[in-house]
């Protein structure tokens, strides 16, 4: 019975690992956005970073095509600054010009 405690232990201890590493990469690929970093430039440094735990490819593509169109996900709280609003918007579309 000790035994199946510490394997059930040792797999929240993984999941919970794995939220916290998602919150992360959501975070720091809504930081890139901002910065004007193009998908495929926020995937590999995502992947230098977190090599093997990185956010799937379409995951992340997702993530940035949600945060140009300005849905802010749920981070911790809203931004409601409608300047940086508008300026991510602006990037997007300047962004997707070149894609």
């Amino acid at each position: 019975m000790e035994v199946s405690f510490r394997v059930a232990s040792i797999a929240v201890s993984v999941c919970r690992r794995m939220s916290e590493l998602e919150l992360e990469q959501r975070t720091n690929i809504k930081f890139l956005v901002k910065l004007g970093k193009s998908g495929n430039e926020i995937r590999e440094m995502l992947v230098q970073v977190y090599a093997d735990n990185t956010m799937k490819k379409t995951a992340v593509y997702k993530r940035v095509k949600r945060f140009c169109e300005g849905r802010k996900m749920s981070l911790t709280k809203r931004d409601q600054d409608s300047q940086q609003q508008a300026e991510l918007k602006e990037h997007c579309k300047f962004s997707a010009n070149f894609a």
